[in-house]
Formats: structure tokens, C-alpha cells, sequence
């Protein structure tokens, strides 16, 4: 393994920006899927297969965020278990994760195909959009196994510092997607399912991508001998994760629900609705992205016993998270019409699309720093804390969403949004605060 020392030696700043700059353009091209699926479907088959993709992701993110609920534990023990040079313990917090997590991917692929139609009904899917959203499910279940080993890998190599292979993995992949994307849409006219193929290969090839080199370094090795199986500090690892994945479960669960408003406003809605996710997900990237940074250099911080230079972490990222929020904001005001109008929606999804925009730019300051204190306190363990908090938060945005939906209209999804990033604001500094004075007392 090489050193990665740069994390808790050095420039704090150019550190941060040597480990989350590869993540953000892998970021960036893993948005690009997404992103592909619509323009591609938008413009070769129309809003209703648009809208059939988003109503298949409320479905297929009740597992996905499963796994990054693992995922969060995972990265967090393993972050430490690196910072102290505990390289014995990491092969078998390896092994042990990943048996039970390729147990729980083949399980969660079976249930999807087997409960889809229920949660089609459970969330008002508009009827001419059920057919695609089936044939993408069809398609894009048994790739959840691959999705979940290109997260834990490339989870594995980012918690000790190694960044750039999963971008390497997701540039291959990327271009794989597109191309074959255009092949089995465009070419082939294979609709909403041809796009869910293009994602499954793809999401595969950076999964045995990442395999290959993660097991170059002999800690990474997976071993099915029983003594590489420790229940005990996989017990510990999902103490962590427990809290985190209860929250992305509520969230996927919340996610549906929000997706019923969306649904309840017409399939124009859900059309520009889920194109402005998509986008505005690729356009805050970086910020997402450096939560999981600052995560990560806690850890490693905390682990090598130095909590100032940890503190530190946390106040220059958020001087840089706010930078990238200006920017979105920039964007997402003058730019965002003609950004939704690249994926082929008719002209009442754009204004639909852009006035959400417009309503969200303003508070996305808040959606950052917000984001760069959680990934804080996650590297603090302080996992049940910031799993309860972002549980509140989705509770703010869909019991208002539910609540406003007559008064305020279509509008209402955005406004709820904001009104939750600046509560989730308010409350995170408080609890850094409250850290900050428990550790003056002892």
C-alpha cells in the first residue's frame, strides 16, 4: 500500500483537495449514468420514459441505500483502523463485510422484482409510466450485486486514502454506459430497459475493475478461511452502520413518498421533477463528496491521535463547500432552463423544472456547510446523532410536502427541501458546539 500519510501530515487544505478532487470527477461521472439515461430516453423516446426511470429509482433505492447505510460504518472503522496502523484487523473486517453484504445484495435483488407492482400502486404511479418502470426493474435488479461491490471496494480504497482508482474505474465505465446506452436505445429502440442494461454492464466492469487492484494489496484480500471471519468487530462495524442505514431506509422510504407528490402533480411534474434531480445532483457533486472526504480525514485524524488538525479539516472544507455553492447557485438561476431543455422535455416540464431551480439556489450555502459538518461528526462516530438528524430532516420536507401540496402547488417539493437544509443547519452547529464543550470538560 502506498503512503497516504498526506491525510494526517502536511498542508491541510492541499490534502483535502488531493484526496477529494478524484472522488468529485468520479462523482461527477458516476452522476453521468443518471444523467445519460435521461438525455438519451428524453430525446429518443419522450417524458414518459423519463418519468418511468424515476419511478423505478423509488424502488431501487430502498437497497441502494441499504448498502450505503453499510457503507458508512464500513468506511468509518476502516478509516481508523488505517490512522492506527491496525492492518491485521482490516483483512478481516474485509472479509466479513463483504460475505454479508453479497448475501444481502442477492436477497434485496430478489425482493425488488418480486414487491414492484406493490409499490407502484403504494405510491400512485401514474399508469402509463408502470410498463417502463417494470421493464427497467427487470433489468436493473440483478445488477444491485455489482452496485454494491463497486461501493464497498471503491469505499475500501477511498477510507485509506486512494481516490483515484475508482475514478479510473468509473472513466472506463462511463464511456462503456454511453456508448451502449446510444447502442441499445437509439440503435436497437429497446426503450427504458435497453438503458437499465447499459447501466448493469457498466456498474459491473467497475466492479471487477476495482476487485483486481483492491486485492493487489494483501489486507484487501478476501479469505474465506475461518479465522479471517472476526463477528466481532464486524459487530462493532455495523453498531455504526445500524444507525445510518435505519436512516437511508426511512430515507428511500421518504423518497417514495415524495415521489407520490410528484406523481399526484401529473407525469410533466415527475418528468421535470427527477431531470432536475438529476442534474442538481451532478452540479453538487463536490459538495457531497467532501462530506465523505472530511469524514474520512476525521477518522484518519482522530485515529492518529491528533483532534485539532481534525477541527481544522472541518472549518477548511466548509470555506470550500461554500465556494461550490455559489457556483451551483450561479447555475442553477440563469442556466437552469436551458440545461432541462438538453433532455428533450416539452416546454411545461422545463418552466416546472426551472422555477424548482430557482427556489432551491438560494439556500444551497446552507446545503453545504450543513453537509461538511455531518461528514464531521460521522468521522466522530457520532453516526446515531447525524442519522437522527437527517431522519428529521426528511420528516420536514415530506410532512410539509404533504401538508402544503394544495397551497403551495408543485412548488411545494423545492420549498420543503430548503426549509430542512436550514433546520439541519441551525442543529448540526449546535452539536459540534456541544462536542467542543465536552471535550474542554475532560
Amino acid at each position: 500500500m502506498k503512503d497516504n500519510s498526506y491525510m494526517t501530515e502536511g498542508n491541510i487544505t492541499k490534502a483535502l483537495w488531493r484526496f477529494t478532487l478524484p472522488m468529485i470527477m468520479g462523482g461527477i461521472l458516476q452522476q453521468l449514468y443518471s444523467l445519460t439515461d435521461a438525455f438519451i430516453l428524453g430525446n429518443f423516446v419522450g417524458d414518459t420514459a423519463v418519468a418511468s426511470v424515476s419511478a423505478s429509482s423509488a424502488v431501487l433505492n430502498i437497497c441502494f441505500f441499504a448498502i450505503v447505510g453499510l457503507m458508512t460504518g464500513f468506511s468509518i472503522q476502516l478509516s481508523h483502523m488505517f490512522g492506527a496502523k491496525e492492518y491485521d484487523k482490516i483483512k478481516k473486517l474485509v472479509t466479513t463485510a463483504m460475505t454479508f453484504m453479497g448475501i444481502g445484495a442477492v436477497i434485496a435483488s430478489f425482493l425488488i422484482v418480486t414487491i414492484k407492482y406493490f409499490i407502484f400502486d403504494l405510491i400512485n404511479t401514474p399508469a402509463e409510466i408502470i410498463p417502463g418502470a417494470s421493464s427497467y426493474l427487470n433489468f436493473a435488479a440483478p445488477g444491485i450485486v455489482f452496485s454494491g461491490m463497486y461501493n464497498l471496494y471503491g469505499g475500501m480504497l477511498r477510507a485509506v486514502g486512494d481516490s483515484k482508482r475508482p475514478l479510473i474505474a468509473l472513466i472506463i465505465s462511463s464511456a462503456i454506459n454511453v456508448a451502449l446506452d446510444l447502442l441499445f436505445v437509439a440503435v436497437f429502440k429497446m426503450g427504458v430497459g435497453g438503458a437499465a442494461l447499459a447501466t448493469v454492464i457498466a456498474q459491473t466492469i467497475s466492479a471487477v475493475y476495482l476487485i483486481y487492484h483492491a486485492n493487489k494489496n494483501e489486507f484487501f484480500r478476501i479469505s474465506f478461511k475461518k479465522s479471517f471471519y472476526d463477528m466481532g468487530i464486524f459487530k462493532e462495524t455495523v453498531s455504526l452502520s445500524l444507525p445510518k442505514m435505519l436512516q437511508t431506509c426511512l430515507n428511500s422510504v421518504g423518497q417514495m413518498m415524495l415521489q407520490s407528490i410528484n406523481n399526484y402533480f401529473g407525469v410533466f411534474a415527475v418528468a421535470a421533477i427527477s431531470t432536475a434531480y438529476r442534474i442538481d445532483s451532478l452540479t453538487i457533486t463536490p459538495i457531497m463528496y467532501l462530506n465523505s472526504a472530511i469524514s474520512i480525514f476525521t477518522g484518519q485524524n482522530l485515529g492518529a491521535q491528533k483532534p485539532e488538525r481534525a477541527r481544522k479539516g472541518l472549518f477548511t472544507g466548509s470555506v470550500m463547500a461554500g465556494v461550490f455553492s455559489l457556483a451551483v447557485t450561479f447555475i442553477f438561476v440563469f442556466l437552469g432552463g436551458w440545461l432541462l431543455s438538453l433532455f428533450g422535455l416539452s416546454q411545461q416540464s422545463i418552466d416546472i423544472g426551472w422555477r424548482f431551480f430557482r427556489l432551491c439556489a438560494i439556500f444551497y450555502p446552507c446545503f453545504a456547510v450543513y453537509n461538511v459538518f455531518i461528514g464531521y461528526l460521522q468521522g466522530k462516530k457520532d453516526v446515531k446523532f447525524v442519522s437522527f438528524l437527517s431522519i428529521l430532516c426528511l420528516a420536514i420536507r415530506v410532512g410539509g410536502s404533504f401538508i402544503l401540496r394544495d397551497i403551495l402547488g408543485v412548488d411545494v417539493v423545492a420549498i420543503a427541501e430548503c426549509i430542512s437544509w436550514a433546520a439541519g443547519l441551525i442543529i448540526v452547529i449546535w452539536r459540534y458546539r456541544w462536542h467542543r464543550k465536552k471535550e474542554k470538560q475532560v
